[in-house]
C-alpha cells in the first residue's frame, strides 16, 4: 500500500477567484479583522442614472422656455415686475427679464443634474448599492423643482399682467403655498426612506 503525500495549497490557490466563473470574491477586512464575501457581480450592478430623478427639473424648465416663446412677443418693450399693492412700481426690460428667468430655471435643472451625477459617481466609487439610496435618489434631484416652480409661478404671473392685464394671486402666497406642501412631502419621503434604511440595517444584523 503506497502512502499518497499531500502536498500544501500553493499561495496562489485563491487566484480563481478572480475569473468570472468564481461566486464568491474574498475580502480582507483588515480594519475589523473579519473576512466579508460578497458577490463579484455586485460591483457590477452599480445603480445607473435615470431620468426620473431629475425628471421634475427638467419638465419644468420645458414648460419656462415654452412659457418664453410664446409670451415673448406679446410683451411690452418694459413689463412691470414688482407691484406695491395693485400698481406696478418697477420695470425692467421684456428681454432681461426673459432672459434672466429662463437662466435661473436652466442653472436649477443643471444643479439637480450635477447633484444626481455627484452621488452616482460617490457610489460607484465606494461600490455603494443601496435600496434605500434608490429611493432617495429621485428626492434629491426633484426636490430642486420647488424653487423653479416659484420662478415658473413669478413667469406666468409677470407674462400675464404685462400681455393681458390679468392678476393671479401673490407671488408670495404662491411661493409659501409651495414650500409648505413640498416641505411636508420631502419630510414624509425623508422619513419613509429612514425608516425602511433601519428595517434593512436591522434585518442584516439578524443574518
Amino acid at each position: 500500500m503506497t502512502a499518497t503525500s499531500l502536498n500544501p495549497a500553493p499561495a496562489n490557490s485563491l487566484a480563481g477567484f478572480d475569473t468570472p466563473a468564481s461566486k464568491l470574491l474574498i475580502l480582507t477586512c483588515s480594519r475589523f479583522g473579519q473576512v466579508t464575501a460578497i458577490s463579484p457581480t455586485d460591483s457590477e450592478s452599480n445603480i445607473t442614472f435615470r431620468w426620473t430623478y431629475i425628471v421634475l427639473p427638467a419638465f419644468i424648465l420645458l414648460v419656462s422656455l415654452v412659457l418664453a416663446i410664446v409670451f415673448y412677443p406679446r410683451l411690452p418693450e418694459e413689463v412691470a415686475y414688482h407691484f406695491n399693492g395693485d400698481l406696478p412700481d418697477r420695470w425692467l426690460g421684456r428681454a432681461a427679464f426673459t432672459g434672466w428667468t429662463v437662466i435661473a430655471q436652466a442653472i436649477l435643472a443643471v444643479s439637480a443634474f450635477s447633484l444626481v451625477g455627484i452621488v452616482l459617481l460617490s457610489a460607484r466609487r465606494w461600490s455603494v448599492e443601496s435600496p434605500t439610496l434608490k429611493k432617495l435618489l429621485p428626492v434629491m434631484g426633484n426636490m430642486v423643482a420647488l424653487p423653479q416652480l416659484i420662478i415658473l409661478f413669478t413667469m406666468l404671473y409677470v407674462f400675464l399682467y404685462n400681455s393681458y392685464q390679468v392678476r393671479l394671486i401673490s407671488v408670495l402666497a404662491f411661493a409659501v403655498i409651495v414650500l409648505a406642501v413640498g416641505g411636508a412631502v420631502l419630510v414624509v419621503l425623508i422619513v419613509r426612506a429612514a425608516h425602511q434604511a433601519r428595517r434593512l440595517y436591522s434585518n442584516n444584523h439578524r443574518e
